[in-house]
């Protein structure tokens, strides 16, 4: 039998010479308009998760675009089951030009819409050549060919659920599935995995997806992937219109947060609320983390 090991002394002096050469985890910047405590990098699987309609895909392509604006070095890979990239450039059309997604779709655009639609050009022509889009069949051989071939350092899976295809065992698929994105992460990739949650019952025995009631468990098959990956964050709405709210349930590498946004949907655009006090209330989102 073998086995591979590595001694205490080799670890330390490994990590010391890191600490002192300030080698700090490679990092890609999603954000810079206030939700820059999202941390998204090489080395880490990082999920996204929400009930149906919160928002998940609009968040994620508009953290994989501004990703690409603000690394010029980096190659971003869009595995994307549900809408093919023409839907998903209409969406970032909207957010970066600021002409609602509406027009945008039915290509209601007069000449007034020019100048803005030639600056959102600019932008998501200058990120074009490093964004790349998975097309079917959508599972793990081919994201793995894919990711092989083209290079690229960020894959966003929307969503993960989707890539266990009719799997009997969606436990065991699932398990098979973070087994090759923790691969993944150990290679210096970084994964942004978009995940279905479970619904929950009331005392009275109706479902729904109570935000009050999700947590790290309330990700779908979530055995594997609460275990699996570095960072969870869960999105949902609230009450106050337009208004969602970005929880960090797990965190390997920092503290725990939430965040208010405000979501334009006729954009789909995400902002930080103005009210948004940015992380706060870390030491009962640990206690509760603990507790659960």
């Amino acid at each position: 039998m073998t086995f591979n090991i590595t001694s205490g002394a080799d670890a330390f002096d490994a990590w010391r010479t890191n600490l002192l050469e300030r080698q700090a985890p490679v990092r890609w910047p999603v954000a810079d308009n206030g939700m820059e405590e999202v941390h998204i990098g090489a080395g880490r699987v990082v999920l996204l998760g929400g009930a149906p309609g919160a928002g998940k895909t609009a968040l994620s392509m508009q953290w994989a675009i501004d990703a690409l604006r603000l690394n010029p070095d980096l190659k971003v890979l869009i595995a994307n089951v549900e809408m093919p990239p023409p839907a998903l450039l209409d969406r970032q059309l909207a957010r970066i030009s600021g002409i609602p997604l509406n027009l945008v779709i039915r290509r209601e655009l007069d000449d007034e819409c020019d100048s803005r639609i030639q600056q959102a050009f600019a932008t998501l022509e200058n990120v074009a050549s490093r964004l790349n889009f998975l097309a079917p069949p959508f599972d793990r051989v081919a994201l793995r060919t894919a990711v092989a071939e083209m290079g690229c350092q960020f894959i966003v899976l929307d969503y993960i659920q989707r890539f266990l295809g009719a799997a009997r065992d969606a436990r065991l698929a699932m398990n098979q599935m973070m087994d090759g994105l923790r691969e993944l992460a150990a290679a210096e990739y970084g994964v942004l995995a978009l995940s279905a949650v479970g619904r929950t019952r009331d005392n009275v025995g109706r479902s729904s997806y109570d935000p009050s009631q999700l947590g790290l468990a309330s990700f779908r098959e979530s055995g594997e992937l609460e275990y699996g990956c570095d960072t969870a964050y869960l999105l949902t709405k609230t009450s106050q219109p337009g208004i969602s709210k970005l929880k960090c349930v797990k965190n390997r590498s920092g503290e725990l947060f939430e965040m208010s946004l405000e979501f334009d949907g006729s954009l789909q655009r995400y902002t930080p609320a103005a009210s948004n006090p940015g992380a706060i209330n870390r030491r009962r989102l640990e206690a509760q983390a603990r507790a659960s």
